[in-house]
């Protein structure tokens, strides 16, 4: 019997390196593709829950002011007297903490504005946090809002476990709120923009703060472009703030 000799066929059916190397490379460009997709669809769904919470504070607020016929600004004014005592407002929890003043809190570099680095940005997080917490110790003060402010979901609860109830952006930072702010006035407020009436503010998904100044502010077109090409700058853009969601959405299309 004749025994045949199978050859082996170079040509065979097979992958070759090559081929391996360039299916390796799409699907490593699918995969990017796919993941980056994603994380867009995720920070667009933070900013949209965080215009949520923003739009249900300001609500808050408006109601404030009409079931109590005081001005809201008193909110931050020497009426609740900050810096004595006052009974925390968490369900459950017992005794009383000073809710300070806190004019040192953001620190003395403030007047001439230090861009959000990692120091300065903490103090404004401190600052921020205690704002919050001091209107929301008010508006619970009146019940049918205190029933209200649960409903603004995950936000809501003492994220800093101090006794007193706060407020906090998708990416867990505090909301600031601010009665007005004038920086003449308030140095230290330095992080937020003027704005005449009060509003709520989340520093963005970058979680620095910085304040959008406009070419006005500055004496040249120059010196304009210049401060577009700072981290100040930089870091005011995904800045989101309640009295700017109206033109937020007309460009988003909503």
């Amino acid at each position: 019997m004749t025994r045949t000799k199978l050859k082996t066929d170079p040509h065979a059916a097979g992958f070759t390196l090559i081929e391996i190397l360039v299916v390796i490379v799409i699907i490593s460009l699918v995969t990017g593709i796919i993941i980056g997709g994603a994380q867009v669809i995720q920070q667009n769904a933070k900013e949209s829950q965080a215009h949520t919470t923003l739009t249900g504070l300001i609500g808050n607020a408006g109601q404030y002011e009409n079931l109590t016929t005081k001005p809201i600004e008193h909110i931050n004014s020497t009426f609740f007297v900050w810096n004595g005592k006052l009974r925390m407002n968490i369900p459950g929890r017992e005794g009383d903490k000073g809710l300070i003043r806190g004019e040192d809190v953001a620190g003395e570099d403030n007047g001439n504005y230090t861009y959000a680095n990692g120091d300065t940005n903490d103090q404004y997080m401190t600052r921020a946090n205690l704002y919050i917490e001091r209107f929301i110790w008010a508006a619970n003060q009146v019940p049918v809002i205190r029933e209200a402010l649960p409903s603004l979901g995950k936000a809501f609860g003492d994220a800093d476990d101090d006794g007193f109830l706060d407020i906090v952006d998708p990416w867990g930072n505090p909301v600031a709120y601010a009665s007005s702010v004038s920086h003449t006035n308030d140095p230290d407020d330095d992080f937020l923009p003027v704005h005449d009436s009060p509003f709520f503010a989340s520093a963005g998904k970058d979680q620095m703060w910085g304040r959008p100044r406009t070419s006005g502010e500055f004496t040249s077109e120059a010196a304009f472009t210049a401060y577009r090409r700072t981290d100040e700058y930089k870091f005011s853009q995904d800045n989101l703030y309640s009295f700017d969601l109206g033109r937020a959405a007309a460009q988003r299309g909503d």
